[in-house]
């Protein structure tokens, strides 16, 4: 007998309109600096933007090794 699979869970359908980019191709963009006086929330936050970067640096491994091996 298999086990059971869980239903995947999910929070609906996203009643939006996925965003594209306009037809004239400008798009507006502000940059802002983060001033953390903190100490804790700047180790915080230096945890969660390595943590970014590692996970962005494994997809990209995983994509080199998966195109390389194509």
């Amino acid at each position: 007998m298999q086990a059971a699979q869980p239903q995947r869970r999910s929070r609906g359908k996203n009643k939006a309109r996925m965003w594209t980019k306009p037809d004239d191709g400008i798009v507006s963009v502000m940059v802002l600096p983060l001033a953390v006086t903190d100490p804790a929330d700047l180790a915080r936050l230096e945890k969660l933007f390595g943590a970014m970067w590692s996970i962005k640096r494994a997809v990209q491994h995983d994509a080199r090794a998966k195109i390389g091996a194509y």
